[in-house]
């Protein structure tokens, strides 16, 4: 286990460069966090940990945190939340986390940024996009790497189960913070993770790998696919796109000129593709003030009622 999870950092590392480690103070992001510092030393890596002030003891895992990189002599960048949001919703909350990550690699010059995101996070994102709604670009899940501006996130645990990290982490007597609210059920993904999950797995134990597999068919295809219709994209991709010429085109490239102008959303998406297939003048308010519409055998963006 160990020599599988060095060999998986150790050929994803950049060779000169500081990096930094998104960390909560739970088993995953602890378990890369020591296996980063076995692997790169301590002076290479700073440790980011977002307080979303939800928790009434998240100060807990700060105190760990902060001590633990005291120990290692790794570089400890924090911040709490004091803003107001509407709610402490998953999405509300991801958002001010990585608006703390990117603002805290820009100032330190970091272009890496490492997550410990598992195969047990991946599968539960791949269900939740499921039934929450999701385009086929949605089933690819949790990537292994995506920018986020001039930032590079990286995931080298994506394939390793959580079972996997808690074993590693008890063999390599690793410390963590149990976070209760992972427990709460009233969130959708601990729901997945807690209720579903299991009875996955009752159904077949292989059951997170299966759903793995398909996840990397999923990715190889949509690769090859748009190497295929790059041409076509291309030339559709400068508004406004002319309605005969979309018509023209097989319905995955106007679903994917869609998806990149307009929305991923799968429910405005098919009513746009109706629209272009009916012609005539259509106008779709598909988020706040813009507009999706045809008119003049035309399609195009429109920002208000105006236009």
């Amino acid at each position: 286990m160990e020599f599988n999870l060095r060999s998986e950092l150790i050929e994803k590392l950049p060779v000169e460069a500081k990096v930094a480690v998104a960390c909560s103070a739970g088993v995953d992001s602890m378990v890369l966090l020591s296996l980063m510092v076995d692997v790169l030393g301590a002076t290479r890596i700073k440790c980011l940990h977002y307080d979303h002030a939800v928790r009434s003891d998240s100060n807990d895992s700060v105190i760990f945190l902060e001590k633990f990189c005291k120990d290692k002599d790794i570089d400890f960048i924090f911040e709490r939340r004091t803003e107001k949001i509407a709610n402490d919703s998953e999405n509300n909350l991801r958002n001010l986390r990585y608006k703390f990550f990117e603002s805290a690699c820009q100032l330190n010059s970091i272009r890496y940024l490492y997550q410990a995101h598992n195969l047990n996070d991946n599968v539960e994102t791949f269900i939740f996009r499921i039934f929450r709604g999701t385009n086929l670009s949605g089933l690819n899940s949790i990537p292994v790497k995506r920018r986020m501006g001039d930032i590079e996130i990286r995931r080298p645990l994506l394939a390793i189960t959580k079972e996997q990290i808690l074993d590693y982490a008890q063999s390599n007597n690793i410390d963590y913070v149990e976070d209760y609210t992972n427990k709460e059920v009233k969130y959708q993904r601990n729901f997945i993770r807690h209720r579903i999950l299991p009875l996955a797995k009752k159904i077949n134990p292989k059951f997170l790998f299966n759903i793995k597999k398909l996840i990397d068919l999923r990715i190889e295809e949509e690769e090859y696919l748009l190497k295929l219709v790059e041409k076509d994209l291309v030339e559709l991709r400068t508004l406004p796109i002319d309605l005969d010429l979309m018509r023209s085109k097989p319905k995955y490239i106007q679903r994917k000129i869609l998806e990149e102008l307009f929305t991923t959303n799968i429910d405005f998406v098919n009513q746009f593709l109706i629209a272009i297939e009916k012609g005539g003048f259509h106008r779709v308010n598909f988020k706040n003030d813009k507009y999706f519409t045809i008119k003049k055998k035309k399609i195009t963006l429109e920002t208000s009622l105006g236009d």
